[in-house]
């Protein structure tokens, strides 16, 4: 079964975060030891923003609601690279008349 695609382009100024999931192994003397914890060892995280008319970002909204923070989706980030992603949190703040942004958190995660 594939995975929902969110279709929302964000706003310029979109934050790509790495966090190498390693392990590390402290010794007595001092020395340590490092390894990466499993295959897919580099996951993207994007902080998001997405400014839109009141309609458009209550779609943002329900989809990110409907998945729950725990359903994945694909989506393609600002610099072209299409991934599966969760959002486990998101926010809204009304900008003006009928002017929503929405702002998330991105996490790529690695399923069949």
């Amino acid at each position: 079964m594939s995975k929902p695609i969110f279709t929302w382009k964000p706003d310029l100024g979109a934050t790509q975060q790495f966090q190498p999931r390693i392990t590390t192994t402290q010794f007595g003397d001092g020395y340590q030891a490092r390894f990466r914890n499993g295959l897919n060892t580099n996951p993207r995280t994007w902080s998001v923003t997405f400014t839109n008319a009141d309609v458009d970002s209550q779609q943002i909204m329900q989809f990110l609601g409907d998945r729950g923070g725990f359903e994945a989706f694909t989506w393609t980030d600002p610099r072209g690279k299409t991934g599966d992603f969760v959002c486990a949190q998101w926010s809204d703040k009304r900008e003006g008349p009928g002017v929503i942004s929405v702002t998330a958190e991105f996490k790529e995660v690695f399923e069949p």
